[in-house]
Formats: C-alpha cells, structure tokens, sequence
C-alpha cells in the first residue's frame, strides 16, 4: 500500500507518496488519455499524470481522420464520437473575390469510416477521458513530473504538486513511461533528446472558435478550406463539433503580427467575412499559437519513450496533429504490451521508431508542401488570382500516405511486396448470422487473417498452427458468396480490394496495418512463415516464452 503526504494550505489535497504500475504516462491530452486507454484495455495497470488542474477546456485540434476513428472503434468508443463530430465532405481554397482556386472532397477512408471528421476537442477528450477510467486509467491531476530515472528492471517517475513545486515527492514506480507532454516535453528534455526542425517557418495563429445561438442557422461560410486575400491566410470550418465554426488567422509578415492578431477587433472583422455577428452567439475561444515542423532524434531512451507532439509536430495544413499521434498510441500501444506479457524483449520498442518516424516525417512533408504553395500564393495574391494554384496541384490528404518505415512489416524490397502492406487494411462492411456491421465489430483486438477462400487446417504444419494459436490470429473468410461459415462481403468492398491488389489473403496487424499479403491461398503458409522470421528478428519469443513482467 502507498504511503501518502498531506500538502499544506486549506482545502489541501493528498498525493500518494509511492504508486506502482506497468505504465507510467506524462501528459493527459488526447494523445496520452488515448494511449492509456488502449493499454488499459489490454489488461495493463497504466497512471497518468497531468500538470494542470484540470483538462484543458477549449480546443486546439479540429480535425482528425478516418484511421483516428477506428482506433476509437477499437477502444468502443466510435458511435459515441461519431453523434459530436462532424464529417468534412469538402475543402476549398477561395481568393477574396470568393474564386475557387482548388477544391477538394472527401468520402471513404477504406477505414470503415469517412476520410475526415471535424470536432470540437473538449467533447471527444470527455469521451476518452470516461472510456480510460471505466477501463481503470488512474489519472493524477495537478501534477508536475521533475524527475525520471532508469535501472534495469523498470523505471521511477517523480512528481510534485504543481501549486508546491518545492513539496513533498510522489514516486512513480513503472515498467516504462511515455512522454505525451507536448511540444516542449520535459519527458523528451530529460532524456536529453534534441528536435529537429525541419525547415518549415514558425507563424502565429489566431484561432477562434464561434459558438451559435442557434446552430441551424445558414451562414456564407464554406464546408472547409482556406481564404486567400493580400498578407493574410484565414482557414475555415463550419462545422467543428454541433455548435461551433472555426476560423484560423494566420497573417504573413514580421512587423506587427501578434499585436494584430490579439486584437479582438480582428476576431470579429473575419468572422464578419463570413456573415457571423454578435447577435448570433459568442466567441468561446481567442487565442494565438504558433506552429512548427519538428521531429525528435530520438524516439526512444530505454524504457523512456516518446509518443504525440513530444516526438513530432507539424503546420496544421492537412490537420494531421492529433492523427499522428493517436497513430503512435495504437503502434506502440500492441507492442508495449507484448513486451510487459513476457512475449517479447524490448528490442521489439526499437521498431515503434523505426517504423513511426519516417511515416510521421513524411505526412509532415505532405503538409509542409501544402503550405508552401497557399503561404507564397497568400503574400503574392496577385498572382492567385490568374489560377497559379489549379486544383490539379493541391496534395490530397489521405490518396497517397507514405508506408510504414522497417519493422514488424515485409521488407518493401521484398519481391512478394505490394503497396497495401505498411498501409493501413481494409475495413468494410460484412454480415453473419443477420448481422450487418463493420468487420471488426465482430472481431476482437488483436492479429487477423483476411482471406477471399477459406484456408485448410491440412494446409498449416505445426510450427504455423502454433503460431496462429499463440498470437490469438483471428482467421476471417470474407466472400460475396452466400452461406453461413463465413462473413458476406455485402457491398463487394473486400472483393474489389482483392481483385485490384492480385492478392488472396492478408495478415493484418493490431494497430490494422497490413503486414504483408499472399497471392494465392497456398500462399499463406509462406506468408505466416514470413511473420514468424519478422516477429522472432525483432524481439519476439515464440515457444517457450519470457518469463512474465505483468
């Protein structure tokens, strides 16, 4: 049992003096709520501490993807998110004589779930927040981290009340920490791990976010995109959340800049552009940050890892913030936990950096090429006006995401390889026994097999029979075919996936990203061979295993 001290003053709260658990977390935004929450879902003992006294209560983040939304499908939690949030169905870039100078729309994500969601953060967080506690997350508010320290069996977490700085320690006793403190993470500081910054110029951005008297209301503002007129770039949504639209100012230049932007004159006078008035509703935030493209040298230090804007950060163009960093939460999250049930060594940790920070970086030079053709355009308008930016040229956000660096993952030079592998699977919709849904909705967490055919038990010898067994892999037989021993491919979604990839079966990972493929279903045995080297060369132990951390 933990000890704990009483900090002084009235009303004065107790901080436990020792806590043990698998997973200590640095941070409680959504990145690190999401994280402990996948982990605690997995059986493990996770604590979280928080500096500030409470969740942040307005919103930075107003967008994530189709692949965020299945990662709350597999905490449960994506019905709920989907009643607050709203779909983005287009994005346009307009000049100030409202001339569309490229347009884009979006529909399937191929994740099951549209391609892109706008929200407003608050209202998600309180459904991760609520989903992680009834999972068994302890979070510790009001607490500042001031120390770590490594050894060989684990790591110690120190932290202080944040109103007493000076006070009394609370040890943190845990398998591995994660830092998901931000861009300027102390986690991150003091491993002594440096950023890099990848060339991309830090702007201030005013960010205000209009809540509506009556929701319903029609007003001229565009879907999404960004307003390009003289020095000034100003990004839009009109649906951030149920209630709210968002306006984004980011103006170009050195002399003035913030002044500017601070001034609440200059919230209302871009609002205005947009037909929003006093009389409709208030402004519920007003507030500048500024952006920056970084990624840490290191993602890892022993049993100290990195996850969310403590290891990246990028320009908010494709709104790819939070998106990257719930992808890290749900790669690192299967591997932490492999590694704390005895099933691998941590050598299995190295590939969470192996394989997250190229695709991180490259989504973030995705970006970072978005922004450099509307930033020059906005400080040449003229120019823009004569249709130097044709829609043709415009990135699309989600058509062409970069594949997983090297790792649990076939080799991309490997003969056999094709471009589904390192990308995320499929997920569409199947029925079995008068139930239609999402494929995973009948599934569990976990490693799955899709194949068109069935695959013989008579096909497998005993070394891939064990594989499958000790991996829990979920063999799924998904066909148009009618008849009741496997899933109906109801809207022909895994057919044309089958038929455009030349492939007959996927082994598809925890975190939902394709391992690798086979041709043929006689191919198959070679494919899970395949794993078992990738797995066993990266840490894993397979047969008799480690002896159990948990």
């Amino acid at each position: 049992m933990s000890h704990q001290h009483t900090l002084a003053g009235a009303g004065a709260r107790v901080l436990p003096e020792n806590v043990h658990c698998d997973v200590a977390i640095v941070g409680y935004g959504p990145v690190g709520m999401t994280a402990a929450a996948l982990l605690a879902a997995a059986g493990h003992r996770v604590v979280v501490v928080e500096r500030f006294p409470q969740r942040y209560d307005k919103p930075r983040a107003g967008h994530f993807d189709g692949e965020t939304m299945r990662t709350f499908q597999q905490l449960g939690i994506a019905r709920e998110v989907e009643l607050l949030v709203r779909r983005m169905n287009s994005y346009e870039a307009v000049s100030s004589t409202n001339e569309v100078l490229a347009a884009l729309k979006d529909g399937d994500a191929g994740s099951g779930w549209h391609k892109s969601y706008l929200f407003h953060q608050p209202e998600v967080e309180d459904v991760i927040d609520a989903r992680g506690r009834d999972l068994g997350i302890e979070v510790i508010m009001n607490a500042t981290a001031v120390d770590i320290a490594q050894s060989g069996d684990g790591v110690r977490l120190v932290v202080r009340d944040s109103d007493d700085l000076d006070g009394a320690d609370c040890t943190i006793e845990a398998q591995f920490v994660l830092g998901a403190d931000g861009s300027n993470s102390f986690v991150r500081q003091n491993a002594g791990i440096a950023k890099q910054d990848l060339g991309f110029p830090a702007l201030a951005d005013l960010a205000i976010d209009f809540e509506y008297d009556d929701p319903d209301v029609e007003v001229p503002l565009g879907e999404s995109g960004h307003l390009i007129e003289d020095d000034v770039i100003v990004t839009f949504g009109r649906w951030t959340g149920g209630r709210i639209s968002r306006v984004e100012v980011c103006k170009l230049g050195d002399e003035g800049t913030r002044a500017y932007l601070e001034d609440e004159g200059t919230a209302w006078t871009f609002l205005a552009k947009f037909g929003l008035k006093p009389d409709m509703g208030r402004i519920v935030r007003n507030s500048i940050y500024t952006f920056e493209c970084t990624v840490a040298e290191r993602w890892r230090d022993g049993r100290v890892l990195l996850i969310g804007d403590a290891a990246h950060t990028t320009v908010p163009f494709m709104g790819q913030g939070v998106c990257a960093g719930i992808r890290d939460a749900a790669n690192l999250s299967w591997k932490l936990d492999a590694v704390l049930r005895g099933r691998a060594d941590q050598t299995l940790l190295d590939t969470y950096e192996s394989e997250r920070s190229s695709h991180a970086v490259g989504i973030i030079r995705m970006a970072m090429a978005m922004g450099s053709m509307v930033i020059p355009a906005a400080a040449a308008a003229a120019d823009l006006q004569h249709g130097q930016l044709q829609g043709s040229d415009m990135p699309d956000p989600g058509a062409a995401f970069p594949r997983i660096g090297a790792g649990v993952v076939r080799n991309d030079d490997d003969p056999a390889a094709i471009p589904a592998e390192g990308r995320p699977a499929l997920q569409a919709r199947v029925g079995r026994e008068g139930r239609v849904d999402l494929l995973e909705e009948f599934l569990q967490p976990g490693w799955k097999l899709i194949t068109r055919h069935p695959v013989p038990d008579s096909m497998l010898d005993e070394d891939q029979r064990s594989l499958i067994e000790e991996l829990g892999l979920q063999r799924v037989h998904v066909s148009r075919a009618a008849g009741p021993n496997h899933y109906v491919d109801i809207d022909g979604d895994y057919d044309t996936w089958f038929q455009a990839t030349g492939r007959r079966a996927f082994l598809v990972r925890p975190d939902h990203y394709v391992f690798g493929a086979a041709a043929t279903i006689e191919d198959v045995p070679d494919l899970l061979d395949t794993l078992k080297d990738a797995l066993t060369s990266h840490g894993w132990v397979l047969g008799d295993r480690l002896a159990t951390q948990h």
